[in-house]
């Protein structure tokens, strides 16, 4: 799966989520940081994108306590962009390719 496709599935994957619990789903760019620029966008909904995207992707992502979660830094406080999370996201396919 090449990068263009990973973004498609995050972007529809966090507007699918916004739209099923009744948020507004705006336009993302890679700039989106989805804590701070969608309509009550929290931790729950990080998960159950994550969930929905690791469906989609056929891949497990992880990101329970002490895994990885793709919507926040290393550092577990700092909230990413989705340029960012596209990143990481990538990162953790490869890896889980063993490439």
């Amino acid at each position: 799966m090449n990068r263009d496709q990973l973004r498609t599935a995050l972007f529809d994957c966090l507007r699918e989520v916004q739209t099923l619990c009744g948020k507004n789903a705006p336009e993302l760019t890679m700039d989106t940081c989805p804590f701070y620029d969608l309509e009550e966008f929290d931790s729950l909904n990080a998960v159950e994108t994550t969930e929905l995207l690791s469906a989609r992707l056929q891949k497990a992502i992880r990101c329970g306590k002490g895994e990885v979660n793709i919507f926040v830094a290393a550092d577990g406080r700092t909230p990413l962009n989705l340029g960012q999370i596209l990143d990481r996201l990538e990162a953790l396919i490869t890896k889980s390719n063993g490439e």
